[in-house]
């Protein structure tokens, strides 16, 4: 882990997976899919990924949330194209919170047949560290002025959802990008208020990341 401020970690908030179930019972079975397992393992991909993430040490807070976020720098989707056990085959999307993709492409690992035969690590474990070098090569290209700027519009995109009268003017959009078009003061009330109310979401979302960590946990054995 390089040294950095810690007011420059990268907050990440992870979606469970599109578990990518066709819609025919007829191409399920030819895929060997069983929608309520794919379903499961579009949690637990998203949660595995997240405790990957985490123990690089190079990120923030690092959640799976159910939904979209305002209130985080960088949002992680996925979509399962392939997941039989032997070879796991997923298109990952990461966005920053200026709207700018770090990655959109599709990941794959397969599981060696002595994969299983310890419990040691997950068997597609290269799967997840392939997406966590592809995430932090793309912030290493940032300078710190960059990724400070990051985190402010996260903040200012967060003030707006909640109070748009106020925190309207500060931010602009010009195709698809968002940037500051001008700062609120140090010592804005309404900017405090606001950082107030996301410390409150976050307990929240923790709660639900946990929700998620007892699924992990109870399906990890199997």
């Amino acid at each position: 882990t390089d040294a950095m401020p810690e007011n420059l970690y990268l907050d990440i908030a992870i979606l469970p997976f599109e578990p990518g179930i066709p819609e025919s019972e007829e191409e399920q079975d030819k895929q060997l899919i069983i929608p309520d397992v794919r379903r499961a393992e579009s949690r637990y991909i998203a949660y595995h990924l997240k405790d990957t993430l985490e123990l690089t040490g190079n990120w923030g807070a690092v959640r799976v949330v159910p939904t979209m976020s305002e209130a985080v720098d960088l949002q992680i989707s996925g979509e399962i194209l392939e997941s039989n056990g032997e070879t796991l085959k997923a298109r990952i999307t990461a966005t920053d919170a200026t709207g700018k993709q770090w990655v959109s492409r599709t990941f794959e690992d397969n599981a060696s047949k002595y994969s299983y035969r310890t419990a040691m690590e997950d068997p597609f474990q290269d799967f997840y560290n392939d997406i966590a070098n592809a995430l932090l090569r793309e912030r290493q290209n940032l300078k710190s002025d960059q990724l400070a700027n990051l985190r402010q519009v996260t903040s200012l995109k967060y003030a707006n959802s909640l109070a748009p009268d106020a925190f309207g003017g500060y931010l602009t959009q010009k195709r698809g990008r968002t940037s500051i078009a001008q700062l609120p003061s140090q010592n804005d009330t309404m900017l405090n208020r606001v950082q107030q109310i996301k410390v409150r979401e976050n307990l929240f979302v923790d709660t639900l990341d946990d929700y998620y960590g007892n699924f992990y946990r109870e399906m990890k054995p199997s």
